[in-house]
C-alpha cells in the first residue's frame, strides 16, 4: 500500500482477493494502532521520518 497501488491492484498482484487483502490489512492497521490507509500513510511517513534523522 506504501506504493499508493489501489486495493484491487495489491490483490492481483498478490495474486489474492481483495477481501482477503482488506482483512490482511485489518490486521496490519490494528498492529499499527490506525483506523484508515489515510492513517497507515501518516504513520509510514512520520517512520520514515525518524528513520532518517
Amino acid at each position: 500500500m506504501a506504493a499508493g497501488l489501489t486495493r484491487q491492484v495489491a490483490a492481483r498482484r498478490l495474486r489474492i482477493s481483495i477481501r482477503t487483502l482488506d482483512k490482511h490489512l485489518e490486521a496490519v492497521y490494528r498492529k499499527l494502532g490506525v483506523d484508515s490507509r489515510i492513517q497507515e500513510a501518516l504513520w509510514l511517513n512520520a517512520s520514515r521520518t525518524r528513520e532518517n534523522r
